[in-house]
């Protein structure tokens, strides 16, 4: 949560009459907001580096041009409904179409309280977010896995199972956007040109080269109890 955020203020951030000075030039909080934590992740990024003289991993919500060089990023705070579930496609499809790949969404979402058939859901779309992390809000019920019932409980590890027999493909495919930009994720008119397949952007999409994902998306289409 790189970023000043001050709840009793109209806008949740600093006023506005806060003023940065950069190379003796004075802007605005709304004009340096999200440089703000660009330079937060970037800072830590290189602190990191320096001390342990490895690879580091920063996460960030707040980020800036540039900022996919230093930070994997969050998409911020989701409700556990349907709705929110699918909003993060298009969400995290055009985050990667702008060159920030290493993200992801809540798994679970943050505030309030779904039920299990959302989770299992979210977890199976989960898997293939390029950043995979199930995150809640201080105040949400506790959603640990082994806490639900025999058959969330599988369908949860059964998801998590899979993200890991997909670690060499997750890894190749990184390392292919690595080396020439190419994103993670990619809608589907990286591929198909025809209007029905751009109508689907919104519901799925690629995971690398070989993997196409049409995850459930609602309540109505929740009907395989085995959840295959």
């Amino acid at each position: 949560m790189n970023e000043p955020s001050v709840f009793k203020q109209p806008d949740l951030t600093l006023p506005r009459t806060a003023k940065f000075n950069y190379f003796n030039e004075t802007y605005s909080h709304r004009e340096a907001h999200n440089l703000y934590g660009y330079f937060m992740h970037k800072s830590s990024f290189d602190a990191l580096k320096e001390k342990y003289n490895k690879r580091p991993f920063v996460l960030t919500r707040s980020f800036y041009l540039g900022s996919h060089k230093f930070a994997a990023v969050w998409t911020g705070d989701t409700s556990s409904t349907w709705e929110d579930m699918q909003l993060t496609i298009p969400m995290i499809l055009s985050n990667a179409l702008s060159g920030y790949s290493f993200i992801g969404g809540d798994v679970g979402g943050f505030y309030k309280e779904g039920d299990a058939d959302l989770f299992i859901r979210w977890y199976h779309l989960g898997v293939f977010y390029p950043f995979f992390r199930a995150h809640s809000h201080n105040e949400s019920f506790r959603r640990e896995p082994w806490l639900f019932d025999d058959k969330t409980f599988n369908g949860i590890r059964d998801a998590i199972r899979l993200r890991y027999m997909l670690l060499p493909y997750i890894y190749l495919t990184f390392y292919q956007y690595h080396q020439s930009g190419l994103p993670v994720i990619r809608p589907m008119f990286f591929r198909y040109r025809s209007e029905e397949a751009k109508r689907k952007n919104n519901i799925q999409f690629f995971f690398g080269d070989h993997l196409l994902i049409r995850p459930v998306l609602n309540d109505d289409e929740n009907y395989n109890e085995k959840y295959s």
